[in-house]
């Protein structure tokens, strides 16, 4: 959320919340005056997430969905997905980032977090097993900058050989 500038007020997406863990945290940084909406293509994970946002009383709009299939007009001040794209055919990342873009604000920010680095480099097991091992988060930078969106900065998040790319707000 620090990397990703969420703030008081923000409208946020979070693609692939899980048990919504951030978009938790990400409502309680943007307040009564922001709004968070979650998506993830598991009913499963849907129903534990809204039983955790019941019990932070917090107004978070869960939905069955992916970043494919995202709303056609400028929404978003904030769009965070992690541990998403390396789930996904190339096809689909393609589509998802095209959807992204059109879902974000003009000076909107996104933030996207998944396995990243050289295989070999990659130091915990789960990042060197099965499709995590062939996918690497800078091999989307073509594709994000094809679908209109630009990189401002990227690195590791020093944790699970996690790393980040992020587009900062532009004045």
């Amino acid at each position: 959320l620090d990397i990703a500038g969420v703030a008081a007020g923000d409208q946020v997406l979070d693609i692939g919340c899980g048990t919504g863990t951030l978009a938790i945290a990400a409502s309680r940084r943007v307040g009564p005056d922001g709004h968070v909406v979650a998506i993830d293509p598991s009913p499963q994970m849907l129903r534990r997430a809204s039983r955790k946002n019941a019990a932070a009383a917090l107004d978070i709009d869960f939905a069955v969905g992916t970043a494919e299939d995202l709303p056609r007009h400028s929404s978003f001040d904030v769009i965070l997905s992690s541990t998403v794209f390396h789930c996904m055919g190339d096809d689909e990342r393609r589509l998802a980032l095209m959807s992204m873009a059109r879902a974000l604000k003009s000076h909107g920010r996104v933030l996207i977090a998944d396995y990243g680095g050289s295989a070999a480099m990659r130091r915990s097991l789960l990042a060197r097993m099965h499709v995590h091992k062939r996918f690497t988060l800078e091999s989307l930078l073509p594709d994000i900058l094809m679908a209109g969106l630009q990189v401002d900065d990227q690195g590791s998040l020093d944790f699970a050989d996690l790393h980040f790319l992020d587009r900062k707000s532009t004045p």
